[in-house]
């Protein structure tokens, strides 16, 4: 009789071990929360790095931060990078920018637009990676009991 007679098989083990994700909470709530927290913050800081180091364009950040400080003020979306005064209501409406306006009214910088964009990038992970590992499974999507 050899070692590998009396051991169980390699597949019989792995499948005896649990993986992060499996169990209660499923690999479709971790995996996509995990993934989150790991790219919310490495963005952030990628754009607020770049931003200090003057590479980001400074046009359509600018006419962002005019709109929503103007929203923050209470009053009608302005740019003056557009125009002295212009309306931004007439260019194109984003709502967006209308909601991150008490954001900004706590935190008013160029910055809090690069954080509040960077997090919601990494939002869009949330359903991507849900639907992934629904349509495509985990590491730990093995059946027990069978191969």
């Amino acid at each position: 009789m050899t070692a590998t007679d009396s051991s169980p098989t390699a597949t019989a083990i792995v499948a005896e071990v649990p993986a992060i994700g499996c169990g209660r909470l499923g690999a479709d709530r971790v995996v996509p929360v995990a993934a989150f927290l790991v790219l919310a913050p490495l963005y952030a800081t990628l754009s607020v790095l770049g931003h200090r180091q003057l590479r980001t364009s400074g046009f359509d950040l600018g006419i962002f931060v005019q709109q929503i400080s103007s929203y923050a003020n209470l009053s009608a979306p302005t740019s003056d990078l557009l125009g002295t005064g212009l309306n931004t209501l007439g260019d194109h409406f984003s709502p967006i920018t209308a909601l991150l306006a008490p954001i900004y009214r706590l935190f008013p910088s160029a910055e809090t637009l690069l954080v509040a964009q960077a997090l919601l990038f990494a939002a869009a992970v949330l359903p991507l990676a849900r639907w992934a590992v629904r349509e495509f499974g985990a590491l730990c999507s093995h059946r027990r009991g069978g191969a």
